[in-house]
């Protein structure tokens, strides 16, 4: 059996203030909320990009399939989600670029 070496307090004092610092950059982005007013109700912007993505993704898919293109796309899920990815990053940057 080994003894556990007991951690020297230096090492604890750098753990603390990286963690403290990573909190302090991780609620940095956070001053400011995108939402959209619809129908007197806001919602986050991510999440009406996100749906806009979706759509436009199904409706890539739709175009696919109709061309005969899909039988060719292989690892289908990660592609298509991929792609919703890619068009969801888009409709944030057509909305919301400043």
């Amino acid at each position: 059996m080994t003894m556990r070496q007991p951690v020297p307090a230096g090492f604890r004092r750098i753990v603390r203030l990286f963690a403290v610092g990573a909190a302090g950059l991780a609620v940095a982005g956070c001053n400011h909320s995108p939402s959209q007013d619809i129908l007197g109700s806001f919602f986050p912007a991510w999440m009406l990009c996100a749906v806009a993505g979706l759509l436009s993704t199904l409706g890539v898919r739709q175009i696919l399939l109709r061309t005969g293109v899909d039988r060719f796309v292989p690892l289908k899920l990660i592609v298509y989600f991929g792609l919703a990815v890619s068009l969801t990053f888009i409709c944030w940057l057509i909305w919301f670029s400043n």
